[in-house]
Order: C-alpha cells, then sequence, then structure tokens
C-alpha cells in the first residue's frame, strides 16, 4: 500500500475576527499479490492484481467571532472523502472487486457550531 499527502493552512487574525482555510490532497493505491493459485479461481487468484488507486481531497474552513475576552461563536465546515482502501478488502476470486462493484469515496459534509 502507497499512501502520499499534502496539505496547506491559511490564517487570518484580526480584532474581533478569526479566519481559519485549510486543504488536504491525499492518494492512497494498493493491489493484491496472490502467492497461491486457489482451485476455485485459478485464472484470479495467482499473481498481481491491478492496482487500486483513489484521490481524497478535504478542504476544511471556519470563523471564529469573538465577542469579548470570555465568550465566543466559532463555526466550522469540512468536506472529505473517506479512504475506501481501509475499509475494502480485495477477495482472490477477483482482483478487480472495486472496479466491477463501481465503489467509489463519496463527499462527505459536516458543519459544526460552538457557542461559548
Amino acid at each position: 500500500m502507497t499512501q502520499m499527502a499534502a496539505w496547506a493552512q491559511l490564517l487570518l487574525q484580526l480584532r474581533s475576527f478569526d479566519l481559519f482555510a485549510a486543504a488536504e490532497m491525499s492518494s492512497t493505491s494498493f493491489y493484491r499479490n496472490g502467492l497461491n493459485r486457489n482451485g476455485l479461481f485459478p485464472e484470479l487468484s495467482y499473481g498481481r492484481s491491478p492496482r487500486q488507486s483513489f484521490y481524497n481531497p478535504t478542504i476544511k474552513a471556519g470563523l471564529t467571532y469573538k465577542l469579548n475576552g470570555r465568550n465566543y461563536f466559532l463555526q466550522t465546515a469540512l468536506t472529505e472523502r473517506p479512504l475506501l482502501s481501509l475499509k475494502m478488502h480485495i477477495s482472490r476470486s477477483a482482483h478487480a472487486t472495486p472496479y466491477r462493484m463501481g465503489l467509489k469515496a463519496k463527499p462527505l459534509f459536516r458543519v459544526r457550531r460552538v457557542i461559548n
């Protein structure tokens, strides 16, 4: 399994507001290397499977309003894609299972609001 990631962050602090934005791009790729030939799947069980690759972009942004020294309001938003490679197993019966099933990482969107 090979994983790569790069990220960047921007922070702007003002008297009453703090703004931030961050982005990450990660890539995961993996394959199965069958060392034995299985009688049920002789053509697919032995050898190296095609490489499975997934790209996972993530974006996060937030705004903090400081009412006074003790109270603040925080609003954040996050969009990301879950890592399929950690939730999936390629069986020896089908080397190209993810492609046949059409598995894709669907984006998630979360919003969090904190009042303190």
